[in-house]
């Protein structure tokens, strides 16, 4: 536990200077997500022992049956999901994570504007953009970002 309590001290530390002398310096604090996912749950126990609040997950399943036990204990832990979304699984998605990281088509953006309800979990996503327009990776290309914005913001 003593590694996990350091590291994310200096981590923060780090965050905190860079933070300081950026251009974004009257902007808030970037948060620092513990990205979760194939680590062991002693981890993740030690991770919250020290106060860490902030996980990223990038397989739904493993995330529902790892984090389930953990929501009952601690109710301020703050689930972002990080992995490629498959729109069959966004109803569970929006109601299990906070935040959704990948959008990144049109068709997942339209299934999320079906399932968003004044109850449901997830408040914040975040456009994924493929900003090398590399053919094998997801994400919108810079050149379509406008449009694909426009969409995702004309749905509900």
């Amino acid at each position: 536990m003593d590694d996990i309590s350091t590291n994310r001290h200096n981590l923060i530390n780090t965050i905190k200077i860079c933070h300081k002398n950026s251009f974004y310096s009257s902007k808030s604090l970037p948060k620092l997500i513990a990205v979760s996912k194939q680590q062991p749950d002693s981890k993740i126990k030690d991770a919250l022992k020290v106060g860490h609040r902030i996980f990223g997950e990038n397989k739904l399943q493993d995330a529902v049956k790892r984090w389930s036990n953990f929501l009952d204990i601690y109710s301020n832990i703050e689930l972002h999901y990080i992995g490629h979304l498959q729109t069959n699984k966004v109803k569970k998605a929006l109601n299990f994570f906070d935040v959704i990281h990948t959008l990144d088509r049109e068709s997942l953006a339209l299934e999320i504007s079906k399932h968003m309800t004044a109850t449901t979990k997830t408040k914040a996503f975040m456009i994924q953009i493929n900003t090398g327009n590399e053919k094998n990776k997801s994400g919108i290309s810079l050149d379509d970002f406008e449009e694909f914005l426009k969409y995702v913001n004309s749905l509900k």
